[in-house]
C-alpha cells in the first residue's frame, strides 16, 4: 500500500528560461538507464516505501515500511530506512538458490 516509483529526471532542471512546469518531459525525450526500476522475482516492498529511478532491486530481496531506495539492492537483502541501507539477508547465501529453485518448481505447478 502507498509504493511510489519515482522517476529521477521526470522534467529537465537544466533549460535554460524555462520554467520547471514547461521543461522537457520523459515521455519527450530519449529514455535513459536513470528512467528504468527493476524488481526481480519473490520481492516484498513495504508499505508507503518509495524506489527511486535507475534502481534495480534483486530476487528476494525485502523492502522495509516507509524506506526510500536510492540505490540498487542486492538479491535476498533486507534493507530499511532512508536512504535506504541493508540491515540483514533473508536466507544464508547457502539457501538463496534453493530458495529460486523451490520457487519456480512450486510455480511450475500452480494452475
Amino acid at each position: 500500500m502507498g509504493v511510489q516509483i519515482v522517476g529521477r529526471d521526470d522534467h529537465a532542471i537544466d533549460e535554460l528560461g524555462v520554467p520547471y512546469v514547461l521543461s522537457t518531459w520523459v515521455g519527450d525525450r530519449e529514455a535513459t538507464p536513470r528512467d528504468r526500476v527493476s524488481i526481480g522475482r519473490d520481492v516484498w516492498i513495504g508499505g508507503r516505501s518509495t524506489v527511486l529511478g535507475g534502481v534495480t532491486i534483486g530476487d528476494g530481496a525485502l523492502i522495509g515500511s516507509a524506506s526510500v531506495v536510492t540505490k540498487d539492492v542486492a538479491p535476498f537483502a533486507v534493507v530499511v530506512g532512508n536512504p535506504a541501507r541493508v540491515v540483514g539477508e533473508r536466507f544464508p547465501s547457502a539457501d538463496q538458490e534453493r530458495h529460486l529453485d523451490a520457487l519456480s518448481e512450486r510455480l511450475a505447478h500452480t494452475p
